[in-house]
């Protein structure tokens, strides 16, 4: 019953105390990852620094559907659906804004966060999992309306009337 932002943060943190794991994933309870994708993105990552994932099934092609026949990608911002974080960009950037308690927001404020530092936001193209999305809350209608508004106005707070486009978030 932890809202969705602090179970997050609380991987995270987790993870930094754990100071032998270069990199963690933290996954959502609706996405189908085989081994062998998990042992793909694992090989991929290595131990570069930034934040990572595989392509999904999402409602956001514009980053997190492949394009082009390069294995990698650079995006402007990756749904936080199953991402990888080097420690380094967590131990750099932070925690999650805990503003945004259900979770909408979070993944494009931490992205822009962290390229502000210099890190890199990464789509593994050929690596592909399946996101069961929503299937987590009784009405999605109903959260998505209280996230969605709880997201402008944490991000509108933040970064001003222009938010959107600063953060180049195009849905």
């Amino acid at each position: 019953n932890t809202p969705f932002t602090i179970s997050f943060n609380n991987a995270l943190r987790m993870f930094i105390k754990q100071d032998h794991y270069t990199h963690v994933m933290v996954m959502n309870n609706d996405i189908s990852l085989t081994s062998e994708e998990f042992w793909a993105i694992n090989e991929r990552v290595g131990g570069r620094q930034g934040i990572f994932s595989a392509s999904c099934n999402s409602p956001h092609p514009e980053v997190m559907s492949p394009e082009g026949n390069a294995g990698t990608r650079l995006v402007d911002w990756l749904e936080f659906v199953s991402p990888v974080f080097s420690r380094d960009v967590v131990q750099d950037v932070g925690y999650l804004d805990e503003q945004m308690t259900l979770g909408w927001g979070i993944d494009i404020d931490y992205c822009y966060r962290a390229k502000q530092k210099g890190y890199t936001c990464t789509l593994l193209q050929n690596i592909q999992f399946t996101h069961y999305e929503h299937k987590s809350q009784d009405s999605h209608y109903e959260y998505s309306i209280k996230a969605q508004d709880e997201m402008d106005s944490a991000l509108l707070k933040k970064y001003g009337a222009n938010w959107r486009k600063m953060l180049r978030f195009k849905c």
